[in-house]
């Protein structure tokens, strides 16, 4: 059986481990083995070869708007979800 490829990429470190944790949960409860990458910086999958790419829309640098355009241009897809997560301010 292969290995589900996630990149998250996401630069509120909190945030990341949040989403990284969920997913792993999340593959686990379906029986299915995933290695889920993190990164702080977009720019930091390109060249990678994933299953699933969660990208936040605004980072510092390389944004996921704009590895979703080079995906895109690769002919990637049907493999992209954009992530936004609001923090509430209490």
């Amino acid at each position: 059986m292969s290995v589900y490829r996630v990149a998250v990429c996401e630069d509120d470190d909190e945030v990341r481990k949040l989403i990284c944790g969920l997913c792993g949960k999340i593959y686990s409860g379906w029986g299915v083995d995933a290695d889920i990458d993190a990164f702080d910086s977009a720019g930091d999958a390109v060249g990678e070869d994933y299953d699933l790419y969660l990208l936040d829309i605004q980072m510092p640098g390389e944004s996921g708007i704009s590895l979703a355009r080079w995906l895109y241009g690769s002919g990637v897809r049907d493999r992209v979800i954009f992530i936004r997560y609001l923090l509430s301010v209490s």
